[in-house]
This record gives structure tokens, C-alpha cells and sequence, in this order.
């Protein structure tokens, strides 16, 4: 196996990212420019079986390779041939063992790379110094209709919902792009979250449409926004990207009614799963678990030269 760097318009890579996630197409690796390296898995008679892909930062002379912002992984994917399972077992090792050899080669001064929920085998990243470090999301099956849905529901979520629908506040499924962007941007930036305003500004406003993301706000009397929900979604799944409040305009329960829309709008688009992409902030993830979904492991592998890594130990041991 070899890898090597693709155009993110290879017509082979396109063909076959279109079974995958929508992280994985053209149109959504575009809006990350010249920082993003896509690299492709080639077989010994150089056919493209697979693909990943990084996010290159440089800070003070130092590199850093990572999963790419609003993206929650490195899109990695590719076709085992093998039929057994030790063949199948063995396959995927070697090309874990490959993407180790090309990381390795290229020497990044840091490394904080996630894998997506299909990947539970990074075994060669433990045995080459790597720290792989356990990520948790929770997944709602959208076969079952919605009111069986809503039953897993913590009923304090249920409550909470069923109160703000009440309330017969606005709405909307729509806003205008600049008005979203500006809103998601200071509310991301208030809570205290790392905005990278370019990526944002052209996701919001240059790559979301109809055909791969939505939108739900909640408006208050006066017309402003109070809270906003966007997610993105492909043939598979619905992914809950992008979240925000208005601290000044806030309304309890606002986040509850909007992920509740939100799920099912996905289910009336016919996505089979709503992803809502994890979170380790210990209020986060309970807010994420009141919706009743199934808890599901992703990994992220981490590694720095030996000084820096000394450093962030000191402020991130369970990261590093």
C-alpha cells in the first residue's frame, strides 16, 4: 500500500466518496483550501482503494496535524477485500500501519487525529507511541417513528419540550446566511469556544444549501434570534454541526425544541441515524444523553515531539 496526496477533484477519490459521509465530498473538503491534504490509500497495482485526510496549522515555526475544524474526523475510509475474518482483521492493521509509516515520515510537531465510529482497531497507534484516547457520541436510530423516538427521551427533556411548544414562539427553518454566520460566530465565541471565522463564514454562507444541511432558529418577540440549530447531513445520517444562544435573548428550553425539529426533520429526509458528533464537556454530553440516543466510542490519537508534548501534558494528561 502506498499513500500519496490526491486532488480533491479526483475523479476516481469523487466516485467513491459518494457512498461515503458528506465530510468526505468534494464540495465540503473545498471549504478548508490549501490547509487541507487529501491522501489517498493506493493498492500494489496503484488503484485507489481509500482515502483520509488532514488539517495542516502552522503556529511559531511549529506544524500541527489535526482533524479538520467543524469536521469530526479525518474521513478516513476504505474497501477491505478480504473475505474471513482474520484476512479482514489483517488488512485493516496494514493500512493502520501504513497511515503510522506516512505520519511518522512527515514528522508534524504535533498530532490530534479522529478516527470515525467504524474504526475501533487502532491498536498500531498504541504500538507506535500514539496515546489513543476514547471519544463518546450518541447516535439516534430514525427508524422508529417519532413518537417512539421521543419516549427514550429523559421526561424532563420531554417537559421541557412539550412547555417551549406551548410558548407558540417563532420558528423558523430559514434565515438569511450572513445574519446566521454572525449569530453562530458570537454565540461560539461567548461560550468560549475556538471559532475559526474564515471555515465558518464559508460554510454557512458559501457551502450549505437545501440539499445538504438545514437550519431550525427560534425567534424572540422582537424578531432576533435566540438560539439557532444547523446541521449537515448526506444518504446515511444527519449531523448536529453547529449550535448557538443568545445569552441576552435566552430561552429556556430553546436548544431542546430545535435538536427535537431538528431529528425530525432528519427522519422526514430519510437519514437513518442523527449524529449528534460527541462531546467530552460533562454538560454537553448530558444536555446530548437527555435525547435518548445509543452511546457510541470514537478514538482520537494524539502525539507531540517530546517538549512540546511534556508541556501539554501539563495541562492536558488525559489528552496527552
Amino acid at each position: 500500500m502506498t499513500i500519496r496526496q490526491i486532488e480533491i477533484n479526483d475523479r476516481d477519490y469523487a466516485a467513491l466518496a459518494a457512498k461515503e459521509s458528506v465530510f468526505n465530498s468534494p464540495e465540503w473538503l473545498k471549504n478548508y483550501g490549501n490547509n487541507l491534504r487529501l491522501l489517498g490509500l493506493y493498492n500494489n497495482d496503484q488503484k485507489l482503494f481509500g482515502a483520509f485526510f488532514i488539517y495542516i496549522q502552522k503556529k511559531a515555526g511549529i506544524t500541527r496535524f489535526r482533524s479538520a475544524p467543524y469536521t469530526p474526523h479525518c474521513g478516513l475510509f476504505f474497501h477491505n477485500p478480504s473475505k474471513n475474518r482474520s484476512s479482514v482483521n489483517s488488512f485493516n492493521k496494514d493500512v493502520m500501519e501504513g497511515i503510522v509509516d506516512y505520519l511518522h515520515n512527515n514528522e508534524p510537531a504535533l498530532l490530534t487525529l479522529a478516527f470515525s465510529t467504524r474504526f475501533n482497531d487502532l491498536q498500531y497507534f498504541n504500538w507506535s507511541g500514539y496515546k489513543v484516547v476514547p471519544n463518546y457520541t450518541y447516535h439516534i436510530d430514525l427508524s422508529h417513528s417519532i413518537e417512539e423516538i421521543a419516549k427514550d427521551f429523559d421526561p424532563k427533556n420531554r417537559n421541557i419540550i412539550s412547555k417551549v411548544e406551548k410558548e407558540d414562539h417563532l420558528i423558523e427553518d430559514n434565515c438569511d446566511k450572513k445574519v446566521l454566520y454572525t449569530f453562530l460566530s458570537n454565540s461560539l465565541e461567548a461560550a468560549g469556544a475556538r471559532v475559526y471565522p474564515g471555515i465558518l463564514k464559508t460554510i454557512v454562507c458559501d457551502y450549505s444549501n437545501p440539499d445538504n444541511s438545514f437550519v431550525f432558529v427560534l425567534k424572540n418577540k422582537e424578531g432576533q434570534i435566540s438560539s439557532a440549530v444547523m446541521c449537515v447531513y448526506d444518504q446515511h445520517a444527519a449531523y448536529y454541526l453547529l449550535a448557538g444562544n443568545n445569552r441576552d435573548q435566552m430561552i429556556n428550553g430553546a436548544n431542546n425544541l430545535l435538536v427535537y425539529k431538528s431529528i425530525q426533520k432528519s427522519k422526514e429526509l430519510g437519514c437513518k441515524v442523527f449524529d449528534f458528533e460527541g462531546s467530552m464537556i460533562k454538560s454537553v454530553e448530558k444536555f446530548f444523553r437527555s435525547f435518548g440516543g445509543q452511546i457510541v466510542p470514537y478514538y482520537t490519537v494524539n502525539k507531540g515531539r517530546f517538549l512540546i508534548e511534556a508541556v501539554l501534558k501539563l495541562k492536558m494528561r488525559s489528552t496527552f
